[in-house]
């Protein structure tokens, strides 16, 4: 007779996959970089608010995703999207040539939570509806 048994995931592991695999804010926020490189954004700057409650923001002119990308893709840990060697459109690239891409590991994403509790994600496209996000980094990270 013949069992068969499937992995299974807590969100433990999202935390363990994303904070505890990088090392420090600086890695974090370069993994940040290479999502944006590979977005082809032409720019990219990292602002810092050092107020009572300090903020950073990585802003960009990268494509970014479409809400089906997000749900299939960023929101799913483990996803070929990087690894595997779709090109991306001309439409997508900014008016810049093909870029190898550069992060492969699919943490950059989850980078994020090693540098807070709360992250914030936009994307405006001209002449449509700008869209937003808003991800408690607390309900999945043990954040300092």
């Amino acid at each position: 007779m013949i069992e068969t048994a499937a992995f299974k995931t807590r969100a433990r592991t999202i935390d363990h996959l994303g904070r505890e695999q990088i090392a420090d804010c600086p890695t974090a926020v370069s993994e940040l970089w290479k999502n944006a490189y590979d977005a082809y954004a032409r720019e990219v700057a990292l602002h810092i608010f050092d107020g009572e409650v300090p903020i950073a923001a990585i802003v960009d002119d990268g494509h970014g995703m479409s809400r089906e990308e997000f749900i299939e893709k960023w929101l799913v840990v483990g996803t070929e999207s990087k690894a595997s060697n779709t090109v991306t459109p001309d439409s997508d690239r900014n008016g810049l040539p093909f870029r190898p891409k550069q992060g492969q590991k699919g943490i950059g994403r989850l980078s994020s939570a090693n540098l807070g509790s709360l992250s914030s994600y936009a994307k405006v496209i001209w002449n449509f509806l700008p869209t937003s996000l808003r991800i408690s980094n607390t309900h999945f990270f043990k954040c300092p």
